[in-house]
């Protein structure tokens, strides 16, 4: 995507997520139509929406979500 002088970037504090992962959609900057998708690393439960929107403004259109430790996790994978 190219980045023109008047598109505002959304907070790269936002690409990241404690004990999480975060995919950054289309790679680069984050500037207008930005996607991030999140997902938890095993043994943490998602509080929030899994994805967010980077809007004109320079803003993302939802709260970033957290991990919170899932007290329940055994270890094992469920089917």
């Amino acid at each position: 995507m190219h980045i023109s002088a008047g598109m505002l970037q959304c907070p790269h504090v936002w690409t990241s997520l404690e004990n999480g992962r975060v995919e950054v959609w289309p790679p680069g900057a984050p500037v207008e139509g930005t996607m991030l998708y999140y997902t938890c690393l095993s043994g943490f439960t998602m509080a929030g929406l899994n994805s967010t929107q980077c809007t004109k403004l320079g803003k993302w259109d939802s709260p970033k979500p957290v991990c919170h430790y899932d007290r329940n996790y055994s270890g094992k994978e469920e089917f």
